[in-house]
């Protein structure tokens, strides 16, 4: 039931965080401008202010499938890396930001050699996120003007799985800016913090990064995969979408942006969600012939940001998958009830799924679940005690 969400990454996610929103995003890559499953990756589109683009500048990147959806592939071994075309920024040509937020659908695997293996690098040490190729622990750069380059490294018992999830980061724009990484797989209920720390800024307020800062006339790239100029901090593992903001986004919209990539990239998929439902999930009720309601709280946020409602189909029956039987909502706007009847004892499925229309492009599933429910009768033999003086 995965499907792929198709849209601007950049565009749809600016709609997302709203009017009051002042985030921008400095470069977004979506895995649908990718090239077809098994090709060279030479190019990769960008979206953003940042939107030239990134091209192949070294190694031999290609494009792998999870479960229907296109993945960029880096290599350790053949030192795998785009960079982006704005080219090696001039010492001065800094980008103004106010904090910062790296949100990145990744697949870590797990390889010997070398260190950082950055997912994301801007500037070689103003705003860097990786995950160790051997420990899985996570690493972060976060510098200054004058050119600091500190490492920090997750706690040894925070460890990114070899799976595919959503790595976060997320940064304040204070002096030596506090920091909190997430990690959010397909099993997590919700995002994992994988520790806190402090950027190294000299004490100066963390609003700009700084090209080509003092000591590294070589950092003024932008890459994925790795950094510019060596090899040994390449990533080895797979790349999703990924958004780099200008700011710190709110707890709020944080969530947002990760939701979103989580479904874009068929990571949690929509089987499972959390619809809120009433009966609850294995709840027990009485039959009768007044039809009883099934209701849901909890609607998936709209991942195309199009002025839509979502659609909701729901299936009743007795099979245990939800399918079927009988269908008694179809395509029903933003519905939240619908009557059914449980006219027999026993065990009842319901499966409801909710679909964003997305009207600009491909229709998208943002939520399935099956729950179920036990029917007893209510025809039950009344009880009737037996005074003593009787017995």
């Amino acid at each position: 039931m995965k499907k792929t969400i198709m849209f601007a990454v950049a565009a749809a996610l600016v709609l997302a965080l709203g009017a009051t929103a002042q985030a921008a995003v400095l470069f977004s890559v979506d895995h649908d401008n990718l090239p077809a499953v098994g090709a060279t990756v030479e190019t990769w589109e960008s979206a953003g202010i940042l939107n030239d683009g990134f091209t192949r500048a070294q190694g031999n990147p290609t494009v792998v499938e999870l479960d229907g959806v296109k993945w960029y592939s880096n290599k350790y071994a053949t030192s795998d890396k785009m960079r982006h075309n704005s080219g090696n920024h001039a010492s001065g040509d800094n980008i103004a930001i106010n904090g910062a937020t790296i949100v990145a659908a990744v697949k870590p695997e797990r390889t010997t050699g070398g260190d950082w293996h950055l997912v994301v690098d801007i500037f070689y040490s103003q705003l860097c996120l990786g995950i160790h190729n051997e420990s899985g622990r996570v690493k972060v750069k976060i510098g200054g003007s004058a050119g600091q380059n500190p490492t920090w490294t997750s706690p040894v018992d925070k460890v990114i799985p070899e799976e595919p999830g959503v790595l976060t980061l997320s940064v304040g724009s204070e002096g030596d800016p506090a920091f909190e990484v997430f990690w959010q797989g397909a099993d997590d209920p919700e995002p994992i913090s994988m520790g806190t720390g402090n950027g190294s800024t000299g004490g100066g307020a963390y609003t700009a990064l700084y090209a080509q800062a003092p000591d590294r006339p070589y950092g003024g790239y932008i890459n994925i995969g790795s950094n510019n100029p060596d090899t040994w901090p390449t990533y080895n593992g797979l790349i999703g979408d990924t958004i780099v903001f200008d700011e710190q986004l709110s707890p709020e919209e944080l969530s947002d942006v990760r939701n979103q990539v989580l479904a874009a990239m068929g990571i949690r998929g929509s089987i499972g969600y959390d619809f809120d439902p009433d009966p609850a999930d294995e709840a027990t009720v009485l039959t009768s012939a007044v039809p009883l309601t099934l209701s849901w709280s909890n609607l998936p946020p709209d991942p195309c940001n199009v002025a839509d409602s979502t659609l909701v189909d729901v299936w009743w029956d007795t099979l245990e998958d939800g399918t079927g039987g009988t269908q008694v909502l179809t395509e029903s706007p933003d519905a939240l009830t619908v009557d059914v009847t449980a006219d027999v004892i026993g065990t009842y499925y319901w499966k409801i799924v909710a679909t964003d229309p997305n009207t600009d492009g491909t229709p998208v599933v943002t939520g399935e679940a099956v729950y179920s429910l036990i029917a007893e009768s209510l025809n039950v033999e009344p009880t009737v005690e037996v005074p003593d003086f009787y017995t």
